[in-house]
């Protein structure tokens, strides 16, 4: 499973999911997308960063949470 993390270059809130994501989720592979690097992802993410995806559920927006990413993967998702 592919999950983005869509983050903007000095947001407090970006940097603090990132490190939360690494520290409490060591074995998740996201792929860091910055929101300004691509018109798309701008108009789609802008207000929202930081968000996590993964596939195609948007898993966390603006604060990390959890227990959405454990029941996530764990098959037992909701749709955010």
């Amino acid at each position: 499973m592919s999950c983005q993390l869509f983050y903007r270059e000095g947001c407090h809130l970006c940097e603090d999911m990132i490190n939360q994501l690494r520290e409490l989720f060591p074995g998740l592979d996201f792929e860091l997308l910055n929101v300004d690097s691509r018109q798309q992802w701008f108009d789609d993410y802008n207000e929202k960063v930081p968000l996590l995806k993964c596939g195609d559920q948007i898993l966390c927006q603006y604060f990390l949470e959890p227990e959405k990413i454990r029941k996530y993967f764990n098959g037992q998702s909701e749709t955010v």
